[in-house]
């Protein structure tokens, strides 16, 4: 189908959805689907996505469009209520593959984590990455117990005992769910299973309400699935 750019945004006010202006410029990313977006404080941040068959794609000279936008971040600041600008975030280290699907999730204002995602050649990626926007750094994880690659996906991130856990489950995985340590680059499998209706489910989003301290409370949505509740 066609691929969309434009922007809407929901007022949480009056709840009602209004069109952003957005100038046309040559920081301005090409429509895509299948990318990560994540807001930190007033700016949203853009990565990955699948552009298709639209001609430079690759966004590279000379470089052989194979429908997998660039490995850049894209920052959008809104600048009042109906308007914004997108802007190219260069960042330092290396740059993870191309990729779309990939799971995000956020660690704090200025940092995030991705894992995983569809390569060019439809592979399952199973890699990881950090990006620290205040040091404008990409940081790879080479997992020391690496699992099976995945994509459409989803990591949610809870804290255990004071420690900074992210799961993640769904399509492929079926109905394990792993734990993902990113800072000590850990991986295991835990004993928690997905409720049968949801174990299958790609195109996954999930959203984290941790109740207790060892206790969070997923709510998930996925393909042609309607929203059901989890809790690990």
């Amino acid at each position: 189908g066609n691929l969309h750019g434009e922007l809407h945004c929901l007022n949480s006010t009056n709840w009602e959805w209004f069109d952003v202006t957005t100038p046309t410029s040559k920081t301005k990313p090409l429509p895509r689907c299948s990318c990560c977006l994540w807001v930190v404080e007033s700016r949203m941040l853009m990565f990955g996505g699948y552009c298709g068959d639209l001609p430079n794609c690759c966004l590279q000279e000379g470089a052989e469009c194979d429908g997998i936008a660039n490995s850049e971040i894209y920052e959008y600041r809104l600048g009042n209520e109906r308007e914004g600008r997108w802007f190219e975030v260069r960042l330092n280290g290396t740059r993870p593959k191309p990729r779309y699907s990939a799971a995000t999730a956020t660690i704090s204002d200025h940092q995030a984590v991705f894992h995983g995602g569809r390569s060019n050649s439809q592979e399952f990626l199973n890699d990881g990455f950090i990006i620290e926007l205040e040091r404008k750094v990409w940081i790879s994880i080479n997992f020391a117990t690496p699992f099976t690659g995945n994509a459409s996906h989803c990591l949610c991130k809870i804290s255990v005992f004071d420690k900074q856990i992210f799961l993640a489950f769904g399509n492929i995985w079926q109905e394990n769910v792993f734990a993902v340590d990113f800072k000590n680059r850990q991986t295991y499998l835990t004993e928690t299973t997905l409720k049968e209706e949801i174990s299958s489910v790609s195109s996954f989003r999930a959203y984290c309400v941790q109740d207790k301290s060892t206790q969070a409370t997923i709510f998930c949505a996925g393909e042609s699935k309607k929203g059901v509740l989890h809790r690990f």
